[in-house]
């Protein structure tokens, strides 16, 4: 990391041609728009931990399968809030180095939503597969 820094301050030209190739990105308005997206993603991820937070004790096998509120919109709030987050994060610091972020991110997301999904059809069966029948996985 020192080393980069080093390099960027002896080089700037090359922050900027490397780092910050998405120089029309960079706007004021669209800074705003990163931070209003990113604030959504807190709303969604805020909303979904109060849910699992209000129905713990309704567990079966340590799991808990959240139909209500938002998890009848998504079924993966929490997930869907973190790929927001990303986004906003890329618009906000438009450079190779958050779009690697933004994609990497997304990748292990989608990754793991599928393994939880299985997880889930196996714990709860013919309820899991009704509800992913009548909610998205992301809206």
């Amino acid at each position: 990391m020192i080393a980069l820094i080093t390099v960027f301050s002896l080089f700037p030209e090359i922050y900027h041609q490397y780092v910050v190739p998405f120089e029309a990105l960079k706007t004021h308005t669209l800074s705003w728009v990163a931070i209003g997206i990113m604030t959504v993603a807190f709303l969604i991820v805020f909303s979904a931990k109060n849910q699992q937070r209000l129905a713990r004790g309704n567990e079966r096998k340590g799991w808990l399968l959240l139909t209500k509120g938002i998890y009848s919109k998504t079924r993966n709030p929490l997930h869907l809030g973190q790929l927001i987050t990303l986004t906003g994060f890329f618009l906000c610091i438009p450079s190779i180095y958050s779009g690697i972020i933004l994609l990497l991110g997304a990748f292990i997301v989608f990754a793991r939503v599928g393994l939880e999904e299985k997880v889930l059809e196996s714990v709860f069966g013919e309820d899991y597969l009704a509800y992913e029948r009548n909610v998205g996985r992301w809206v």
